[in-house]
């Protein structure tokens, strides 16, 4: 019976206690004003136990004409153009170690949007040490959606805020185990109440 007990808390530990979410690379804003000059910011997380060593976006020419970048420490970064002269594709590689696990890295980018654009349909590459490549290119919902922009007459603010601090893998892990012992615990008095 106690056994069977212990075995009922411990699964009903592992289901109350919070997934990790797994976040993408996103271009923001996530809406804009069509034919107004904007500045995007491609936040990227590394989602693996090994680090990012390349982001590359592919910038749709048609939609958006890419003409500045803003230098990061620590990356070079290449611009592909068109014959008009636009960016087709931007790609940013690290000097040294790269982006490692848990951590995030926001590169900016600044052009003038097509007046007779929708939509900004971007499309991400992260490449992680050995080469291996996560295409965030699939549609909405899928595990890699391609980062989109939506354009309109107004559009909304949701710049990233600057003073963001990213949430270190050590302080999750400890906020889940200290929930899971309280989750213990009220088991342990629930099931010292049935009992009786």
């Amino acid at each position: 019976m106690q056994r069977a007990s212990l075995s009922l808390a411990f699964l009903i530990i592992l289901t109350l206690m919070p997934m990790e979410s797994r976040a993408h690379v996103v271009v923001y804003p996530r809406e804009a004003k069509a034919g107004s000059y904007e500045a995007f910011t491609v936040r990227c997380p590394n989602e693996k136990d090994k680090a990012t060593i390349k982001v590359a976006l592919e910038i749709p020419a048609d939609a958006v004409a890419i003409h500045h970048y803003e230098p990061k420490p620590g990356w070079q970064i290449t611009l592909e153009k068109n014959t008009s002269g636009d960016a087709t594709k931007v790609t940013w590689t690290a000097d040294g170690a790269g982006l490692l696990p848990d951590q995030f890295v926001e590169f900016r980018i600044m052009g003038k949007i097509n007046a007779e654009a929708k939509a900004i349909g971007w499309k991400a590459y992260q490449t992680y040490e050995g080469d291996e490549v996560v295409e965030w290119t699939g549609e909405a919902g899928s595990k890699t959606p391609a980062p989109v922009t939506k354009l309109g007459a107004t559009a909304k603010s949701d710049e990233p805020a600057t003073t963001a601090t990213p949430v270190d893998g050590k302080a999750k892990l400890a906020f889940n185990l200290a929930l899971g012992a309280l989750l213990a615990s009220v088991v342990a008095i629930l099931l010292g109440f049935l009992r009786k």
